[in-house]
């Protein structure tokens, strides 16, 4: 379902839910979310939790590319603060919604993610699809697909 509305296959029209509704929902699922995350980053504890851990991150991707086919742009970018965050994927998701509105940011967050490890094939498709201008051109940067 996310990627069907992230790639624009449906959109908020398409579902008996308004913008305040998924707001508050998107804002509880925000702290949810920071704590969890809190909690595996200090104590490692990813593995006692990891199921919940990983819907609540299917779910914020969800309710993020919703919440992006019907926000205005200032509102947009009212969620860059996602960009502060250590996980790469909803970092990802973030800049590529982001960049699908033709809106400039995130651009030396993907180049750091580009070069690591955790999303590195993600950031790739995504500047690929988006803007491969930003593609590294040091012949001796490869990058594992």
């Amino acid at each position: 379902m996310a990627m069907g509305i992230e790639k624009q296959y449906f959109k908020a029209e398409h579902y008996p839910l308004n913008k305040e509704y998924i707001h508050n929902e998107l804002e509880e699922l925000f702290a949810i979310y920071l704590e969890k995350h809190e909690i595996y980053t200090q104590e490692l504890a990813y593995e006692v939790w990891k199921d919940s851990y990983l819907k609540i991150r299917y779910n914020l991707r969800f309710l993020l590319t919703l919440y992006f086919s019907f926000c205005t742009d200032k509102e947009a970018y009212a969620l860059q603060n996602i960009l502060k965050w250590k996980d790469n994927q909803i970092r990802l998701i973030y800049i590529e919604l982001m960049w699908k509105r033709g809106l400039e940011i995130g651009i030396k967050e993907i180049e750091e993610i580009l070069k690591s490890t955790d999303g590195s094939q993600e950031a790739f498709i995504i500047i690929n699809e988006n803007k491969p201008e930003l593609l590294p051109r040091d012949p001796f940067f490869k990058i594992i697909l």
